[in-house]
């Protein structure tokens, strides 16, 4: 017991020198991010059970749906609102304005921190929502969950991979109000594998920075704007970068860069 108290003792030891003595030989390379690549692994996740990815509608449901407010008012509006108070002071609770499209769920919220994923499944969904509605289960019509994974891979001046961060993309599209309008249920982003190396600090965050009408007042099409942040760290580096993804109540998904 006391041999392998020492062995241990002796690899911490060299690990806590390697942090702060920048001299050694080829430390600089190895904790200099070298390149990023992201690409599309849907084929090879698709089928995996990874243990993080919960395709409940329910449990996504949970959230962002409330007992008793579930039943709409059929009244259809398409008066132009200029100001969030207006239709709050003015407008019944349960009367749904379809060209208005809102984001009634999350705008920001962490998948990894500090390399550890962050599966909060119930909350961390945003919405793009006729304005006045309470849930997505106020519509009716909608598709099956569209869902694809991204995988990103982190590179050091070596060639070596230091880190890998794999993600799924997931959202509910489709669902209308007496056959009008294409609306998204709920989008979120959940993290399926992260690998971090020795000596590397990484994070990401998810934010939808807007939702809109791509469509027309008669016939609203919900547009929403996800972006995928991450930063890796160092003792010599930090490196941040978004990557930005593009779906709509079509069910159409489109990697931005």
């Amino acid at each position: 017991m006391t041999r392998v108290i020492l062995v241990l003792a002796a690899i911490f030891s060299f690990q806590a020198q390697a942090k702060i003595d920048l001299k050694v030989p080829g430390m600089d390379k190895y904790l200099t991010l070298g390149s990023v690549e992201t690409v599309d692994l849907t084929e090879q996740y698709e089928t995996a059970h990874d243990g993080l990815f919960i395709n409940s509608t329910e449990t996504l449901a949970a959230a962002q749906c409330t007992p008793g407010l579930r039943q709409p008012k059929q009244k259809l509006t398409f008066s132009v609102v200029d100001d969030a108070a207006d239709w709050l002071g003015n407008l019944d609770q349960t009367e749904l304005i379809l060209d208005k499209v809102i984001n009634i769920g999350k705008k920001v919220w962490d998948i990894v921190e500090k390399g550890r994923p962050v599966v909060n499944i119930q909350t961390d969904v945003a919405t793009a929502l006729p304005q006045g509605s309470n849930c997505w289960l106020d519509l009716q019509g909608w598709s099956a969950p569209q869902t694809k994974v991204w995988g990103t891979s982190f590179k050091n001046l070596y060639g070596v991979e230091v880190a890998k961060f794999v993600y799924r993309v997931l959202y509910l599209p489709g669902g209308g109000v007496n056959g009008q309008g294409r609306y998204i249920g709920y989008a979120t982003v959940q993290p399926v594998e992260v690998n971090v190396a020795w000596g590397y600090t990484f994070n990401a965050q998810v934010s939808v920075p807007t939702v809109f009408n791509q469509g027309t007042r008669e016939n609203p099409v919900a547009g929403m704007n996800i972006n995928v942040a991450w930063s890796v760290k160092t003792v010599l580096k930090h490196v941040e970068q978004t990557q930005a993804y593009f779906v709509n109540g079509l069910g159409e998904m489109q990697q931005l860069q």
